[in-house]
């Protein structure tokens, strides 16, 4: 399915903070997001100094730091990715924004506009349809009906009844009821939507968010450190539920996070936890490399990340992707048959894909057989925006941005 509409690009640039590489200039809507694209991940925000809630509500046991017990991690299983296929999609054109259904192979093209952003549910998708100051536009992806909003320069959602616009003029978010079309009673914007319609970094499970402080005398290169003090807020008490150090944190399956001890060396070990009980879940001892765009992703049935993430001095370099089965707790070492210095960026989404690729990936990938599930189309622009869903990818144009490493 082609939606066509005569209207003008917005470019919003989507920026890496503290990452090294050349930056490509483009006019600018609003302040951009410091994130990787893929599900939300790259240089972190400045930690929280707001109040610091109370006494977590639950200790954590059974983390450690330091060499694993005895037959406690599986030897890695080297296994290639199948030969990558051709896109189903049309070829991009370079232009115009594009939203991808990779359920039905259809495309949704929606003229010159801003990168397009996703509801919670992935049931919406909005962008600004215009040059600078323009209408946000919503989509109804089931049905594909259009309803456009109030004026603005960027736009993004608050949660699947809310819709955010900013206001340039006032340099303000205003807040519309998605289904009046009238602006809501509640235009607050609670901790971690300062840049609606983009996700929070560190990556927070639903319902919660982190407060952290970093040790500054762990500091490692550009912007993250070694030792963190991680606390996992719920957001509708405002209690802290955990409270631990970890160079890394992330959300894993319903109820739980993923993290990654604070550093000795390059050296990690991951655990899930579960956030109720605290009970922790020794996954493997890897190398950490160097932050702070390290991809470690979980869920239910999977852990996954990349040994040594960019690192490329001397003969201690950058390894490979590594997929953890929780069930037979197995690993696999994933062969991706590219030179160790490679941008292996790769995250798992909530259907147990691997969303291969940085800045938002350009594939999904089945993590039994890893052959290719998904690939969307060339050429492909610096930056992709999926749905939390992973159904629904977005390509339009933005400004450019620094490296991951």
């Amino acid at each position: 399915m082609h939606l066509r509409a005569p209207w003008i690009a917005v470019l919003i640039a989507i920026s890496l903070t503290g990452c090294s590489g050349k930056d490509s200039s483009g006019p600018t809507a609003t302040p951009s997001p410091s994130i990787e694209t893929a599900t939300a991940t790259s240089a972190p925000p400045s930690p929280s100094v707001s109040a610091t809630p109370g006494e977590p509500r639950v200790q954590i046991t059974g983390m450690f730091r330091g060499e694993p017990p005895a037959g406690s991690q599986p030897a890695p299983l080297t296994r290639s990715l199948a030969p990558r296929p051709e896109s189903a999609f049309a070829p991009w054109d370079g232009t115009t924004s594009v939203i991808y259904d990779t359920a039905t192979n259809r495309q949704f093209d929606i003229g010159y506009a801003s990168l397009v952003v996703f509801s919670p549910d992935s049931a919406r998708a909005a962008w600004i349809a215009g040059t600078s100051t323009a209408a946000a536009t919503v989509m109804n992806l089931a049905t594909g009906e259009v309803r456009t909003y109030a004026e603005g320069t960027n736009v993004g959602f608050l949660d699947e009844r809310r819709l955010a616009v900013y206001q340039a003029s006032t340099s303000t978010w205003k807040v519309f009821d998605l289904d009046t079309g009238q602006l809501s009673a509640d235009q607050s914007l609670r901790s971690g939507q300062a840049q609606p319609g983009f996700p929070s970094y560190p990556p927070s499970p639903a319902g919660y968010y982190w407060q952290f402080v970093p040790d500054p005398s762990t500091a490692l290169p550009r912007g993250w450190a070694g030792k963190n003090d991680f606390r996992l807020i719920e957001i509708a008490t405002g209690e802290t539920a955990l409270r631990f150090d970890a160079v890394f944190a992330a959300p894993a399956g319903p109820g739980e996070i993923v993290v990654a001890t604070t550093l000795e060396g390059v050296m990690t070990n991951i655990f899930v936890v579960n956030v109720q009980t605290g009970r922790a879940e020794f996954i493997s001892r890897t190398r950490y490399g160097q932050g702070p765009n390290w991809p470690l992703s979980a869920t239910a049935r999977y852990v996954l990340w990349t040994d040594n993430f960019c690192y490329s001095e001397g003969i201690d370099q950058q390894g490979r992707v590594q997929l953890f089965d929780r069930a037979a707790r197995t690993q696999t070492d994933v062969d991706d048959g590219t030179p160790p210095a490679a941008d292996r960026y790769a995250r798992l989404t909530p259907g147990n894909l691997i969303a291969w690729g940085s800045f938002g990936a350009s594939a999904l990938i089945d993590p039994v057989s890893l052959a290719f599930a998904t690939v969307l189309p060339e050429p492909s622009p610096p930056n992709r925006l999926w749905s939390p869903d992973f159904r629904y990818a977005s390509y339009g144009l933005v400004g450019g941005h620094g490296g991951l490493c």
